[in-house]
């Protein structure tokens, strides 16, 4: 930008405005020799954030 901010494209690609959020569930499978029982596991969790650093830019400013 010609003040010198980033665009808001490049901004949420460096620091993704959100928590990334993935959830995971499992299932036991009881066969004790009789019609198979399942049981369910989870949901196991896993919550991130995206952030970029130390980014380094081209002489021209065009390419990270």
């Amino acid at each position: 930008n010609p003040d010198g901010s980033l665009p808001l494209i490049t901004r949420h690609w460096t620091n993704f405005p959100t928590d990334l959020i993935l959830q995971v569930y499992a299932w036991n499978i009881i066969y004790e020799g009789a019609i198979p029982r399942l049981q369910e596991c989870g949901p196991y969790t896993y919550v991130g954030h995206e952030r970029k650093e130390n980014l380094t830019w081209s002489s021209d400013g065009k390419e990270v």
